[in-house]
């Protein structure tokens, strides 16, 4: 028996799409950015429903309305069996309460009210004896340096580390960072960013893989790589006990996830974000590691019961170049046979300043390398990152 499932488009999918072509599941396509490229879109001869508006950051209120008015449309005039979650966490609300109306498998309102709000997210795992920085209650009492993050998932905008009351109330009383309160006020733990992406199906958790996040230097915390295998692999067996301990107690079911840990000097990690989605920073990472029917195989686990493993057939390095901020004049670099993708700035690119991850979004100047082990990926990175050299006008 086929099944249908909606995916909601982004840039990514074109490297997961191919799998679930002559399969038991087909899908229609939700797509409400102009700037993706429509010749990408591929199907089973099912349906394509668009929105031509900006980039999500962009969108204006009446740009949300639109949307959603497509949203239920498209959901009033076609059965599903599953709503695919792999964009932002701003989305999960919609698409618990889709779930719900049409009966569909997949996130539901009462585990997703445990998460989102950072807040209440640490309070349960306090209470379950799962490790989480500090959150201070009011701006008297923060021990520096701390963290100043917003309550809700940002994707890593609006976040800053401060070091003294004076950078930290200018931080909040600054215009700019409005529209992402109401923040929290957290301890710093200094460490490793982990990732864990995993699913849980009819109950059972299943940790798929574990990768580095490399961040930009402080104060902010942009997203600039993601490097596996990571170097806090000894902790795959007690994380999975504590996220099972999580999942069951909130009562989450039927979906992906992922999890952003902080592992400290002495091995000791804890839990800083959990989100029920596909991440989208790892859809590069998989379909390179030999995984380009991580997706498919997803949604055929939730809807057929069927399960799968990841393949972890190489090490693999993808990273953002930080470049100086400036208006390219020339560049010089070297190429190598390990570099399955790079981006490059062009003559005359503007390169801005990195302060958060979608200003590394969209300077979009990456590399991505493959290796046998993980020392001879380094190895070609260092070579790549260490031959470009820059101009500026």
């Amino acid at each position: 028996m086929r099944q249908n499932i909606l995916i909601f488009w982004n840039f990514l999918w074109k490297y997961h799409i191919d799998s679930f072509k002559n399969n038991n599941i087909t899908y229609d396509i939700v797509d409400v950015c102009r700037y993706f490229d429509k010749s990408e879109f591929v199907s089973n001869g099912k349906n394509k429903f668009t929105y031509n508006g900006p980039y999500w950051n962009e969108q204006t209120e009446e740009d949300k309305e639109n949307i959603l008015t497509l949203y239920k449309k498209v959901l009033h005039e076609t059965k599903y069996d599953y709503i695919f979650p792999c964009w932002m966490d701003s989305d999960l609300p919609a698409l618990a309460y889709a779930n719900e109306y049409y009966k569909l498998k997949g996130l539901k309102s009462k585990p997703l009210k445990s998460i989102l709000g950072k807040s209440v997210y640490g309070e349960i795992l306090k209470k379950l004896n799962i490790s989480v920085p500090k959150i201070y209650q009011d701006i008297d009492h923060v021990e520096f340096p701390m963290i100043c993050k917003p309550s809700f998932g940002s994707a890593g905008e609006g976040i800053k580390i401060c070091y003294d009351s004076e950078e930290l109330s200018n931080f909040l009383s600054n215009s700019d960072n409005k529209k992402y309160q109401p923040y929290i006020l957290q301890e710093y733990i200094l460490g490793t960013t982990v990732e864990v992406i995993g699913n849980v199906v009819n109950g059972k958790v299943s940790i798929d893989l574990i990768l580095n996040i490399e961040t930009s230097k402080p104060p902010y915390c942009a997203e600039i790589g993601y490097t596996f295998p990571s170097s806090a692999d000894f902790i795959e067996h007690s994380v999975k006990r504590d996220v099972e301990k999580f999942i069951n107690h909130i009562e989450l079911d039927d979906t992906p996830f992922m999890l952003d840990l902080i592992v400290d000097k002495d091995e000791q990690y804890y839990f800083i974000d959990f989100s029920p989605r596909v991440s989208f920073s790892i859809y590069l990472l998989m379909h390179y590691m030999g995984n380009a029917d991580y997706c498919y195989n997803i949604a055929n686990k939730v809807l057929n019961r069927v399960d799968f493993t990841v393949k972890k057939q190489k090490s693999v390095i993808h990273r953002h170049f930080c470049f100086e901020p400036g208006i390219v004049n020339s560049i010089e670099y070297i190429n190598d046979e390990n570099i399955k993708e790079l981006r490059l700035p062009k003559i005359s690119d503007t390169i801005s300043e990195i302060k958060n991850d979608f200003d590394v979004a969209s300077n979009s100047y990456f590399c991505i390398i493959i290796g046998d082990s993980l020392i001879e990926a380094e190895k070609t990175w260092d070579r790549i990152n260490n031959s470009i050299v820059i101009t500026y006008k």
